[in-house]
């Protein structure tokens, strides 16, 4: 009689030497507050890792862990578990900002002046998911008078109409909502730009491959400039193959100049990461189950009703 036992499905990718590798890097492409993708892919991770231990492990997160999704706050809290927890493992976990922390940051600390047009950040901010953020944290913007139309502004999609004013207010209103651990984290995300390996540049949003790695510009390497977004198609050999989010594709690509692992996670409910090690480069998705971001809804108090379409 055969004695057969099934064997836990992970132990089925262990390598056949016993020697560590020596390094495994898990870089992690745009999160937008779908948390639950995030833990499905630290999980993938971390299988990864028990099968393939290396001496130097380390995960990067490429940016964008805010905006446009539902929960940019069950983010955070999250991203605040996994620091922890990599530090116990004694695994280098590195959270890089994106232009979208460079948004919620800006917009927690500008000066917002009631008789001067809101900034170009702030507008951006707000265009660009931030709606959902602030509604993450309890905070909903107020409309401005339809009589008011000095310094106001339309928020792109839902078609929100806000003055300087009710942005002070809801500035205010996410100051006291958001805990004091999440603008810590917020700020250390701020610290480091780049992380850079013997052969890989790790980085939001690409690079501009006219000028040495040395020679790039900060706004280059957080996608706040169009160097960034025309790079997702360039594919001549660099110094280094550069790892980056920041440009949605329905798949996570690679070629001679870069990794591009932003799957638009917004738009098709996939996240990707990738394992780069001596044995290559091996791609990983996790997907989510909260809803595609749609900018032309306004998130609204609990038991308010929705607004009339513009």
């Amino acid at each position: 009689m055969f004695d057969f036992q099934l064997r836990p499905l992970k132990r089925l990718f262990q390598p056949a030497t016993a020697q560590p590798l020596a390094y495994c890097y898990y870089p992690i492409g745009d999160v937008h507050a779908y948390p639950d993708a995030l833990r499905r892919i630290f999980a993938k991770i971390r299988i990864h890792h028990e099968a393939n231990p290396a001496i130097d492990t380390r995960i990067i997160q490429l940016g964008d862990l805010v905006n446009r999704g539902p929960d940019s706050r069950g983010t955070l809290a999250y991203a605040r578990e996994e620091e922890d927890r990599c530090k116990k493992e004694g695994i280098s976990l590195t959270l890089l900002p994106g232009n979208h922390e460079i948004g919620l940051v800006h917009f927690l600390s500008s000066v917002i002046q009631p008789d001067q047009d809101i900034d170009h950040t702030n507008r951006l901010f707000l265009d660009k998911g931030g709606l959902n953020t602030l509604a993450s944290y309890g905070v909903h913007i107020k409309p401005a008078s339809p009589y008011e139309y000095k310094h106001v502004h339309t928020i792109e999609g839902c078609r929100l109409r806000v003055g300087p004013e009710e942005l002070q207010e809801a500035q205010a209103a996410l100051r006291e909502a958001m805990p004091e651990s999440h603008q810590k984290l917020l700020l250390r995300i701020l610290q480091t730009a780049f992380v850079e390996t013997e052969n890989h540049f790790f980085v939001h949003a690409g690079i501009n491959p006219l000028r040495s790695l040395a020679e790039q510009y900060t706004d280059t390497l957080l996608g706040l400039d169009q160097a960034s977004r025309d790079f997702a198609s360039y594919e001549q050999p660099l110094e280094k193959i550069v790892v980056h989010g920041h440009t949605p594709t329905k798949r996570a690509y690679s070629n001679a100049a870069q990794i591009n692992l932003d799957t638009g996670i917004y738009k098709w409910r996939r996240i990707s990461a990738a394992a780069i090690s001596p044995l290559g480069l091996q791609f990983l998705t996790a997907h989510s189950d909260l809803p595609v971001y749609d900018k032309t809804h306004q998130p609204q108090p609990a038991g308010a009703a929705s607004p009339a379409p513009a």
